[in-house]
């Protein structure tokens, strides 16, 4: 129960840092 609610809270920036992650990629790519 602990490990899911901890895996909720960070899904958040884990999500967001992924999101960033991609969108740099995508940068380059277009570069």
């Amino acid at each position: 129960m602990l490990i899911n609610a901890i895996l909720q809270s960070a899904q958040g920036p884990a999500v967001a840092c992924l999101y960033c992650f991609c969108c740099k990629d995508v940068q380059d790519a277009i570069r």
